[in-house]
């Protein structure tokens, strides 16, 4: 299994896509599973006839996984140290993260140290968690603003103060 499958464009482009792939045609009984978050790399990887991993196999896109899925491994795991989690903490976890569970994990993980057996997580405990979570990587998100260019940074800002989509009536 290979995650982040689309780095190997960094590491080594097509010339390494072409090793790989005549490496693997080599194998048998070996099944392969290539994932990764930037999917139309990925797709660009599989589709295109000019690379090496044209058709090689299935292509499944996976959708996030169920908030109800969420809710139970979320739940099952705080209530196994003796926390119990409200069902408005459980929606605001799932909205914090955009269900991404690499944030879900992430967010979880802050709030599993920071409660107590026998407490009550809130959302309102969650929103808090989260806010602060944001606030220390402050400066890791600024170093990225910092290398996007000055008109695609008003860009998101007139994104993120029109969230209900209207951007065109400005």
């Amino acid at each position: 299994a290979f995650d982040e499958f689309q780095e190997v464009t960094i590491l080594g482009g097509e010339p390494l896509e072409k090793l790989m792939r005549a490496s693997f045609q080599t194998h048998h009984n070996v099944s392969y599973v290539f994932s990764g978050s930037r999917q139309h790399l990925i797709a660009d990887m599989v589709n295109s006839r000019d690379r090496a991993f044209y058709k090689l196999g299935r292509v499944v896109f996976l959708g996030k996984i169920a908030e109800d899925d969420f809710r139970v491994f979320i739940g099952e795991l705080f209530k196994a140290i003796g926390i119990k989690v409200e069902e408005a903490a459980f929606k605001r976890i799932l909205a914090e993260t955009d269900a991404i569970p690499y944030y879900v994990q992430y967010l979880c993980s802050f709030l599993w140290n920071k409660c107590r057996e026998g407490a009550k997580l809130t959302a309102e405990f969650v929103y808090e968690t989260a806010v602060h979570i944001a606030d220390t990587q402050a400066p890791f998100y600024m170093g990225i603003l910092e290398h996007i260019p000055l008109k695609q940074r008003r860009l998101l800002q007139v994104v993120a103060q029109n969230p209900a989509g209207k951007l065109y009536s400005r």
